[in-house]
């Protein structure tokens, strides 16, 4: 659906060059990186709010003419696009979230009944006459979502969609965003610093840091079978694992998919009994040097990826075949579904 070649924008000392990025219909996409990599110039791109310096974007395999102003506001208004803290009208919680249904056209009535509907859906009806004033941040954020996604748009786009919601706030808006790319086929592709609401949503993570984009590989994604040992507690096993500690808030019985930030794993050459509940023994499979820290794959059934520095590496002095134990917290694993 939409397609961009090489599109480069420079500014400054900064350069952003898209490489190639195709985004298709029905799926989920989210975009990664630290403040100030790139991330919302990407978005205004692909969301066809900035015309590249060079290389080109595509919509349904025609290129994008910039330059023909009715062509241009015929497919922007096919993109729902949500800037990162995007401002709010002086204006009740139901006229903010009417507002581009407002532009488009929509009778009142059907405003009405589309509005009414999200709120509600997104648990903010009872806001609906309510001026701003007195709004918590994560209600604030969610009438902004709401603006965005009573919309019925083939593409949406969404800065830091979670910014400032709660856990409820943030479940909603995956069941939501969820439900759109399987019953509409809708494209979303959104921005996020939470590597677990990136898993959780998108297969498809691109990462932009420094104004270089690059697909990121789902690290540390297990699948199998859960059974609770406490409160809030579970044990996960699957054919290569025989037991690895969960935690979590909701009851779980079914097959689930769980995911380790490489980051919050410890490597030991010793076995450790600690708070931390997991000590897996594993064998060290490939050492590969990466921007930031050093990328350890480590086989202990399943093949896991952990991120150490050059000096953890030294003092260890690992190599491949190395015996390793990985040390994690149970509340390091995320339940994914």
């Amino acid at each position: 659906m939409i397609r961009l070649d090489n599109a480069q924008i420079s500014y400054n000392s900064f350069n952003l060059n898209s490489g190639i990025l195709e985004f298709e219909k029905g799926k989920i996409y989210c975009l990664t990186g630290p403040n100030g990599s790139g991330k919302s110039t990407l978005l205004k791109m692909i969301g066809l709010q900035l015309q590249p310096d060079s290389g080109s974007v595509s919509v349904e395999n025609e290129k994008v003419n910039y330059g023909k102003s009715e062509y241009m506001l015929r497919i922007r208004r096919d993109v729902s696009y949500m800037l990162q803290d995007s401002r709010l009208f002086h204006a009740s919680v139901f006229e903010n979230a009417a507002y581009g249904l407002k532009i488009r056209g929509f009778k009142p009535s059907e405003i009405k009944e589309r509005v009414n509907r999200m709120l509600d859906r997104l648990e903010i009806g009872h806001l609906a006459s309510r001026s701003l004033k007195g709004l918590s941040g994560g209600e604030s954020q969610r009438v902004r979502l709401a603006r965005n996604l009573v919309i019925d748009a083939p593409v949406y786009i969404l800065d830091e969609p979670s910014a400032g919601l709660d856990t409820r706030g943030r479940e909603l808006l995956a069941e939501i965003l969820l439900s759109y790319s399987k019953d509409k086929g809708a494209t979303i592709i959104f921005t996020s610093h939470h590597k677990e609401e990136a898993y959780r949503l998108s297969p498809d993570i691109i990462s932009v840091i420094d104004g270089k984009v690059s697909p990121v590989p789902r690290e540390n994604v297990l699948t199998g079978q859960a059974e609770k040992t406490g409160e809030k507690l579970y044990r996960f096993y699957n054919e290569k694992i025989d037991h690895l500690y969960f935690s979590s808030d909701h009851e779980i019985k079914n097959k689930i998919s769980l995911a380790i930030d490489p980051e919050e794993i410890i490597l030991s050459l010793t076995e450790v009994h600690t708070s931390a509940r997991n000590c897996l023994p594993g064998t060290v499979k490939s050492i590969k040097d990466t921007v930031s820290a050093l990328q350890i794959t480590v086989t202990a059934g399943e093949d896991f990826t952990v991120l150490i520095t050059k000096n953890s590496l030294e003092e260890m002095k690992l190599t491949p075949g190395s015996k390793i134990y990985l040390v994690f917290k149970a509340t390091a694993v995320k339940v994914l579904n």
